[in-house]
């Protein structure tokens, strides 16, 4: 129960930044009620459709879909290159080449594979806040129909 109160204080950043939210779609929308211009039918299809397409597994996943495929490929060969190494036993030689090849291969690759990582981990932070801004939207529409 504590952990969980501490999580909680520690989304006081979020729920205050979801707050903001909040207010400014609330103002935009009632700006356009005043104007004549919002058609709650329409603007409430047009939210659901782009929650949908932000909540898909698809897209959720996709980070995850990504960083196999860009690991997948390597995994195998440095694993061969670790089991020839010590194959015939430990030799001086041998474990010095090995280290050399997979700090080569590390060099090379953790760092690409890191910036990749990273950039779809932002891609999904932007899809997951875009669900829920579509989901303020939606809660601020039925919430003004009412």
């Amino acid at each position: 129960m504590k952990k969980l109160h501490e999580e909680n204080i520690k989304n006081f950043k979020k729920r205050k930044e979801i707050d903001k939210i909040y207010e400014d779609v609330s103002n935009y929308y009632l700006k356009r009620l005043e104007k004549g211009t919002l058609d709650f039918s329409k603007e409430r299809l047009l939210l659901e459709s782009e929650k949908t397409y932000y909540d898909s597994p698809a897209a959720n996943n996709l980070v995850t879909i990504f960083i196999t495929m860009m690991i997948t490929p390597f995994t195998p060969e440095i694993i061969e290159v670790l089991k020839n190494v010590f194959k015939d036993g430990v030799n001086l030689v041998s474990t010095l080449v090995g280290i050399i090849i997979v700090g080569f291969w590390a060099m090379i690759i953790v760092p690409g594979v890191i910036s990749i990582i990273r950039s779809f981990a932002n891609m999904h932070k932007s899809y997951k806040d875009r669900s829920l801004y579509y989901s303020i939207c939606i809660d601020v529409l039925e919430k003004l129909e009412n």
